[in-house]
């Protein structure tokens, strides 16, 4: 009996009603970890290299994934996707923060170039990171091509010859 109690005033909490639909929604609790370096009186406040923004920006991306989730069990939606869907959210939030726009919110008092010129980063990977996305986009198709159907169809041989035929280092 008293469990149920309890039970029942959790989900009380954690649980809601959206107003003119059927059903209840789960507030998802989500939380970002981070190793950044603390600010010190002797080193001042901390400045994030480019690649520690970028990966806030694309875990915000999951957050947010999660958060704007409204269904019965948070445990089992947002994130919990179809694992081709689960980065669309957080690469969106990439493509945001390599905008002009939207660094120059990050330059309030003007005191930098930053504001007129936009992030001029190169990514001197970003060739090698197309091109690996391409090669997946190949292993996808043929993951998903009657080829599976012959009993001797090996997906990780597939992915081998793909790697030594088309990949950038065989």
């Amino acid at each position: 009996g008293h469990r149920i109690q309890e039970s029942q005033a959790f989900e009380s909490v954690k649980r809601h009603r959206l107003p003119n639909q059927d059903g209840v929604y789960q507030l998802p609790l989500v939380v970002l970890l981070t190793e950044f370096a603390r600010p010190s009186v002797s080193r001042g406040p901390t400045v994030l290299e480019w690649y520690e923004v970028l990966t806030l920006f694309h875990e915000m991306g999951h957050a947010m994934h999660s958060m704007l989730g409204r269904t019965e069990y948070q445990n089992v939606s947002g994130t919990r996707c179809a694992t081709d869907f689960v980065e669309l959210p957080s690469i969106l939030m990439e493509h945001f923060l390599n905008s002009p726009t939207v660094l120059s919110l990050f330059d309030a008092d003007s005191t930098t170039t930053l504001r007129a010129t936009g992030n001029n980063h190169a990514d001197p990977c970003h060739s090698i990171d197309t091109y690996s996305q391409i090669l997946l986009a190949a292993v996808d198709q043929r993951y998903h091509s009657p080829s599976v159907l012959d009993p001797s169809f090996d997906s990780t041989a597939e992915l081998a010859n793909l790697h030594n035929t088309r990949g950038l280092m065989p």
